[in-house]
């Protein structure tokens, strides 16, 4: 079965090892769409009675995350929502990590909408890191999963290009990195969108000893 753990953004790996990370944005919709829901029309998830996620219909149509749902239907009444539900995502995602052992035997889930793979002793076999991540994706669409793949020296690192679909840590936007246990805290997140810090480019430019006396060592 496919780990499930916090990986440390700081890893004693040695240089060679290469990890990709594949992030399914749209995994929540997904699960209905699997169960025969007509892509065509509006459809949306919530939580919370707000919306969290939406198709390309939705958005064509003006309906935003974050919106309410009675926000969604003034907009347009002929919609379907689901409410969310992270289990299933979880079983989708766990279903998804069994298939990528195909390309390591180390595959990790990263809840709630990531899978990392270690890949660097499938380099030699299967070519480059490109090339495995362009085949893993291939694999995630015949599973009827949309899917963003990212690789880098480090899980931590290749989870944030994912989640942020940019190919630059200095461009990740720091409310990305919330979800990684590594100091970014709403509270922390809002004192650094205050000092006009928005994403790792930008804070990485500050003294680290001003940092850890503010925000705490871990960050």
């Amino acid at each position: 079965m496919p780990t499930q753990h916090t990986l440390s953004m700081h890893s004693t790996d040695s240089p060679e090892h290469k990890w990709l990370a594949l992030h399914f944005p749209t995994l929540p919709l997904e699960i209905f769409q699997s169960q025969g829901a007509p892509n065509g029309q509006i459809q949306l998830v919530i939580q919370e009675q707000r919306v969290c996620h939406i198709n390309e219909a939705a958005a064509a149509a003006g309906i935003l995350p974050g919106c309410t749902l009675a926000t969604a239907y003034s907009i347009s009444p002929e919609l379907t929502y689901f409410e969310r539900n992270p289990d299933q995502e979880q079983e989708h995602l766990a279903d998804l990590a069994q298939a990528l052992y195909r390309y390591s035997s180390v595959v990790s889930l990263e809840a709630p909408d990531c899978i990392v793979l270690e890949i660097r002793s499938s380099l030699m076999l299967l070519g480059n890191a490109n090339v495995i991540a362009q085949d893993a994706l291939a694999l995630c669409a015949d599973m009827n999963h949309q899917a963003i793949a990212r690789s880098a020296q480090t899980p931590q690192a290749a989870i944030a290009l994912a989640r942020a679909q940019t190919s630059r840590l200095f461009d990740v936007p720091l409310h990305v990195l919330e979800l990684l246990n590594q100091g970014f805290s709403q509270r922390n997140l809002e004192r650094l969108s205050n000092m006009g810090i928005y994403t790792l480019g930008q804070l990485i430019q500050l003294p680290r000893a001003g940092l850890g006396k503010r925000f705490g060592q871990q960050l």
